[in-house]
């Protein structure tokens, strides 16, 4: 059984890949610092083989993480990163160590599941674009700001407007709370409707449109004009692989 870690900006992301598929997903908020709720899960698990990691998030926390696990197994994570070339995807950065890893395994991930050429779309913290075509080639991407780091933005930025939590999402809305919330949200999904289709309109071969991250599911019914693929676990499915092929 191996255990794998995906630690984003905001939640940590666990898996175990047991008897050929993955299992038993788990996705928790934290703070920069090793949540209680993930200690009681790794006392609940039982032993893996091997863990399997990437990560965005602080050294301090990957450091953590890795003290939980050789106090708990006498295990450390193998952390992976991002390479000029690794498992047929060859990396568009000049300064490959420069890309985030959790972007190059989700590319790895696509690869894995056979979705090139493709747009992956990982709806996290932060919004990544990033495209690879049909020979594995990574072709660059993008960031932008995701949902909740738009609206963070603009309850702490702008002076009198304040937290617009949950709720509708109308089209034209009547209260400012509800034009916030809704505002962010068609205009994220407008943003990747439209970065799609300029993307698929710039190339002479048609495009896969990959979602993942925590506000895939949300997001993909509203966008317009593409037919997005939901696969929420592109980053493991790309550990994997990475696990199995070497570094270039």
């Amino acid at each position: 059984m191996m255990l794998l870690f995906d630690l984003g900006n905001s939640r940590i992301k666990i898996a175990r890949w047991h008897d050929g598929r993955i299992v038993q997903r788990l996705s928790i908020p934290h703070s920069g610092q090793l949540p209680v709720e993930l200690l009681s899960v790794l006392d609940g698990m039982p032993a893996p083989e091997t863990v399997l990691g990437c990560h965005v998030a602080s050294e301090e926390l990957a450091a953590a993480l890795d003290e939980a696990l050789t106090s708990r197994w006498a295990l450390r994570t193998r952390w992976m990163r991002s390479t000029a070339e690794q498992g047929g995807l060859r990396n568009a950065y000049p300064q490959p160590e420069l890309l985030g890893v959790d972007r190059w395994m989700a590319m790895l991930g696509a690869l894995e599941l056979g979705l090139q050429p493709c747009c992956i779309v990982d709806c996290g913290t932060a919004v990544t674009v990033d495209v690879v075509d049909a020979a594995g080639r990574h072709q660059g991407g993008l960031i932008f700001a995701g949902l909740a780091l738009s609206r963070q933005a603009l309850s702490q930025r702008a002076h009198r407007l304040s937290d617009a939590g949950e709720g509708e999402l109308p089209l034209l809305a009547t209260e400012t709370l509800t034009a916030i919330r809704s505002g962010t949200f068609h205009g994220l999904a407008a943003a990747i409707s439209g970065l799609f289709r300029g993307i698929q309109d710039s190339r002479g071969d048609p495009l896969q449109l990959v979602l993942t991250g925590g506000d895939a599911q949300v997001l993909a019914p509203a966008l317009t004009g593409c037919s997005p693929r939901l696969e929420p676990d592109l980053v493991f499915h790309g550990l994997l692989r990475a696990a199995r092929e070497p570094e270039g």
